[in-house]
């Protein structure tokens, strides 16, 4: 789902960012904000009007790359027969990748993002910039035999594969 204040801001969710725990957070900090039914709605499904006046401040999460791929692998059964090298060459789905692009809302949010990896800290700068006072972001969604590290699941050619395929998404973590 997206959060929106009106005239204010619009949080564009994306999927295994900790975006679903973002939400809530949202709403313990705006609870007269409004979530969107939809999950994971693009900037363009929110219609001018009574949703949007569009001067709002808009903001993502984000997370490693690789990691965001490692959790959607590890959630994805059916790709457990397979190596995560072959999953990372041959995967593609709809809620993830647009265009075979990761972390599709970064052009509308212009790198204006919540970093998983400093979710809390970087929520709180946020809110405080929108002029609110941040809640704490709750423990929500947390995958199922989730792998204590996912980076164990990857290493040079994983890493290769991931520049050729996202090279925007890596430059975002790994400089360029």
């Amino acid at each position: 789902m997206s959060f929106i204040m009106k005239g204010k801001f619009i949080y564009l969710a994306h999927p295994r960012t900790a975006s679903v725990a973002t939400e809530a957070a949202l709403l313990f900090t705006c609870p007269e904000g409004t979530q969107t039914t939809q999950h994971h709605r693009m900037l363009h499904e929110i219609e001018c009007g009574e949703e949007r006046t569009g001067n709002e401040y808009l903001f993502t999460t984000i997370r490693d790359p690789l990691d965001v791929l490692a959790s959607w692998w590890t959630l994805n059964t059916q790709w457990h027969d397979k190596l995560f090298l072959d999953f990372l060459n041959h995967f593609h789905h709809i809620y993830l990748t647009i265009d075979d692009k990761l972390f599709f809302h970064l052009p509308a949010t212009r790198g204006k993002y919540i970093r998983y990896e400093h979710l809390q800290e970087d929520f709180n700068i946020a809110m405080i910039f929108l002029g609110y006072s941040p809640k704490l972001i709750p423990k929500l969604n947390i995958s199922k035999n989730k792998i204590k590290d996912y980076k164990s699941l990857y290493g040079t050619k994983e890493i290769k594969v991931m520049w050729k395929r996202f090279p925007v998404a890596m430059e975002i973590y790994y400089g360029s």
